[in-house]
């Protein structure tokens, strides 16, 4: 979590003064919402999870598929 609001707001884009919307998959867990919401929120952006990958084969099934949705 902290790394991402690091990038998101200090980093060399500063992306949290330009975009009004990012994406985010859920495979970190909670902590990268928790860390985009924290710089996020107070400018009104908005965070949009990716909950699903589309690549064949992909792992992220079972309990993954439970937690991502309690996330959300």
């Amino acid at each position: 979590g902290n790394t991402v609001k690091y990038q998101y707001s200090l980093g060399i884009y500063r992306i949290v003064e330009w975009s009004d919307l990012i994406s985010a998959h859920t495979v970190p867990g909670e902590s990268i919402i928790r860390g985009l919401s924290e710089v996020g929120e107070p400018k009104g952006r908005g965070l949009l999870l990716l909950e699903e990958m589309s690549s064949k084969g992909n792992l992220a099934k079972g309990v993954y598929t439970v937690e991502r949705v309690r996330m959300a």
